[in-house]
């Protein structure tokens, strides 16, 4: 934790929640980017307390926003 803090110049709670709440990315991507595995990042996230989101609210996010695009190109 403290080498992703040194290297990102960032707290692990800021870090944690701009890259999962503020930018919404998912743990693998945040694993991913920090170069830890996933199980790391979801260890993170309880010790913290940021609320993990399930994997069909993620679902449903995209679902809504490929709606709307569809009903803005057909008012075009």
């Amino acid at each position: 934790m403290k080498w992703v803090e040194l290297n990102t110049g960032k707290s692990i709670e800021d870090l944690l929640h701009e890259l999962y709440i503020e930018k919404g990315m998912s743990i693998r991507e945040i694993a991913q980017e920090l170069n830890v595995h996933y199980h790391t990042v979801n260890k993170w996230l309880k010790l913290i307390g940021i609320e993990m989101r399930l994997p069909h609210q993620k679902l449903q996010e995209i679902i809504e926003v490929k709606m709307k695009l569809r009903e803005e190109k057909a008012n075009e």
